[in-house]
């Protein structure tokens, strides 16, 4: 009975659709392109990925951090770290627009003026209230930077 119900309420408002003149929307058209390291991604195995404001795609492999402007791929090598040992442990995009990188108990930032990735995430968090050395980031679905320290969260 419920099935016979719902389809009668398809049909219903369909015609109710069509008799009012509302036009038939378009198809979404989704395209789907899988990127490997012959598109220039540092490793096949992707961690963590995020999109920033400006609309770049960030993808955080075995081997280091990648950004994808939808055409081209570019490698970012982290600070003092090995070429090929930029394991990535966090990436996320804050609030204000902020992506931050977390490996080997570092906490790195990306710098959109000079257009590098720079281990200043102390002094980042410093300047939004946050005095003590973070041990967890985590960016909520708000986009809320949370951090917990040795003295609270």
């Amino acid at each position: 009975m419920k099935k016979l119900f719902c389809l009668w309420m398809c049909l219903l408002s369909r015609w109710a659709t069509r008799a009012s003149g509302q036009q038939k929307e378009e198809p979404v058209r989704v395209f789907f392109r899988t990127l490997d390291t012959k598109d220039g991604l540092t490793d096949n195995y992707i961690k963590y990925v995020a999109r920033d404001s400006l609309g770049f795609i960030w993808l955080a492999t075995a081997n280091g951090l990648n950004r994808y402007d939808g055409y081209t791929m570019k490698h970012y090598a982290l600070p003092d770290v090995e070429p090929y040992n930029n394991d990535m442990d966090f990436l996320h995009v804050d609030g204000e627009g902020t992506l931050w990188v977390e490996a080997f108990g570092r906490l790195f930032t990306y710098d959109h003026r000079r257009d590098r990735v720079e281990e200043d995430g102390g002094k980042a968090l410093r300047q939004r209230g946050i005095p003590a050395e973070a041990r967890l980031l985590w960016v909520d679905n708000d986009p809320d930077l949370w951090a917990r320290t040795s003295q609270n969260l």
